[in-house]
């Protein structure tokens, strides 16, 4: 007879919670919506058991068909870390209306943002959730990818830094954000310029025509006659004793020049 007793006790059990829904995000200033049905089991009890916020749980809302969890209420602020836990029972699930509203977004601003010979450095406020930072130089006429890095995400002041190659003349370098609307914000441009006497970096093809030497360590791409793409890198003195006879497109530093492979 215990046994028939625990048996029906964890059937119960099983039908009182369910599923658990989960949500992970960062408080953004609006709130969630969620539709509660009922069970199957009955069209006078809703389908939601809890509603966890934080490890807290919500009561007075989810006893009807349709709730807002009010985060403003549980003195959150923008930015900060939100989970939601919502159980249900068996024979129904409850849906959650909105819940990009978790995601971060693209809404820091930019307190500062430097560049010197060998560093970019920048700082933010205002981070409503972390974010990949892109980091961006404009070399041979175009903006380059150059480095990501993980953005804080927090709203108080945030610094970071990152590694740069710099060229002959003016350096020009900005960091961006994209987030879920695929909205990208970017940073003002920050500027660098080298000294007027730095000597400029040139190169010659040497040993045979089996290798580039640049004059200095630089930033190099080498392209084929047809615009395919070969290699890259950072270096002083470049193999190219692979390559087919042909012309071919070299960048460097931030310029451009057409070698021939014999």
């Amino acid at each position: 007879m215990k046994r028939i007793i625990v048996a029906v006790l964890i059937l119960l059990s099983m039908n009182l919670i369910a599923g658990e829904l989960s949500y992970d995000g960062y408080y953004q200033g609006k709130n969630l919506y969620v539709m509660n049905p009922f069970s199957n089991q009955s069209n006078t009890v809703f389908c939601i058991n809890s509603v966890l916020v934080n490890g807290s749980a919500i009561k007075d809302a989810i006893n009807s068909s349709s709730f807002e969890i009010d985060f403003g209420a549980m003195d959150l602020k923008p930015g900060d870390k939100v989970t939601v836990k919502i159980s249900f029972k068996d024979g129904c699930t409850p849906k959650v209306i909105n819940p990009e509203v978790l995601k971060p977004t693209a809404s820091f601003a930019m307190v500062s943002i430097k560049a010197d010979n060998n560093n970019l450095k920048w700082v933010t406020r205002g981070e409503q959730g972390s974010l990949t930072f892109l980091v961006e130089e404009f070399r041979w006429n175009n903006w380059r990818k150059i480095a990501e890095i993980k953005g804080l995400g927090t709203p108080d002041k945030a610094s970071y830094e990152v590694p740069v190659n710099s060229h002959s003349g003016t350096n020009r370098y900005r960091v961006s954000q994209t987030d879920y609307t695929h909205k990208t914000k970017y940073s003002k441009v920050a500027q660098y310029q080298t000294p007027l006497n730095a000597p400029e970096v040139t190169f010659v093809m040497a040993e045979k025509g089996t290798k580039i030497k640049f004059s200095s360590q630089t930033v190099y791409q080498v392209w084929d006659s047809t615009g395919k793409f070969i290699k890259e890198g950072t270096d002083a003195l470049v193999d190219v004793s692979d390559l087919e006879k042909g012309v071919y497109h070299l960048y460097y530093d931030d310029k451009t020049a057409d070698f021939t492979k014999k």
